[in-house]
């Protein structure tokens, strides 16, 4: 097997066929042996073998080391390990769809949880009881006809419509409570939209905020803490 010949100061690209060298000892102390895909043996201090350590270099993945030396024997030998612009793609990639998988998983187990019964408490709907109003005017249209049924403006018709006038929230207690949750929700996502873009640009889309938010409401709700501060 040939070996990796490393010129001071000229950066070498290379890859890993094994993702462990093996230490070795030499008339150079010791050292670490590592096999590379283009068959080539290469031999480096301990101290630099750590630094690809430290770098989670992965097999095949292409690296570039540098032995950095000005030639004079009085001053030390310095080592540089990184990625290539290539890889570090690849990483930025890999790590992006492993985040928005764990998203996924996290929001199917959340939408799993609203199924099963217990886990949200949804806010009864009360009773649609006739007003006063209503009550007078079917007593009278009882009283003329004996059907129990107004014909005219529609607000006693007996059918529990609400008079004229009156809000559809001033019947129902859950939707004030339904709207203010809606309002603090838009408020909410708002903010932690121009958190994401400030904080992060476009790494973060609209989308992933969006299942972030809806999750940790989620989980918010199963815990009982939707409750006004």
């Amino acid at each position: 097997m040939e070996k990796l010949k490393l010129t001071p100061n000229v950066p070498v690209q290379i890859a890993l066929k094994y993702p462990q060298g093996k230490i070795i000892s030499g008339r150079w102390g010791e050292q670490v042996l590592f096999t590379l895909t283009d068959g080539r043996r290469m031999y480096i201090p301990v101290d630099v073998a750590s630094k690809i350590t430290k770098l989670e270099v992965n097999v095949n993945e292409p690296f570039c080391i540098c032995k950095r030396w000005n030639g004079q024997r009085s001053q030390p030998v310095r080592w540089d390990v990184w990625l290539t612009p290539e890889a570090e793609k690849t990483r930025a990639a890999h790590e992006i769809q492993t985040a928005e998988t764990v998203l996924e998983r996290q929001l199917r187990e959340s939408l799993e949880n609203l199924q099963k019964p217990g886990t949200l408490a949804v806010p009864k709907i009360p009773e649609t009881r006739p007003t006063p109003e209503a009550n007078s005017t079917g007593a009278a249209a009882d009283s003329g006809n004996g059907t129990g049924h107004v014909n005219g403006n529609g607000s006693g018709n007996g059918s529990g419509a609400r008079p004229a006038g009156q809000p559809a929230m001033a019947r129902f207690s859950w939707a004030a409570f339904l709207l203010s949750q809606t309002e603090a929700l838009t408020d909410v996502f708002a903010a932690a939209l121009e958190y994401a873009s400030k904080g992060h640009g476009n790494h973060i889309k609209p989308e992933d905020v969006r299942a972030l938010m809806t999750t940790a409401f989620i989980n918010l709700a199963q815990r009982g803490g939707l409750r006004a501060g």
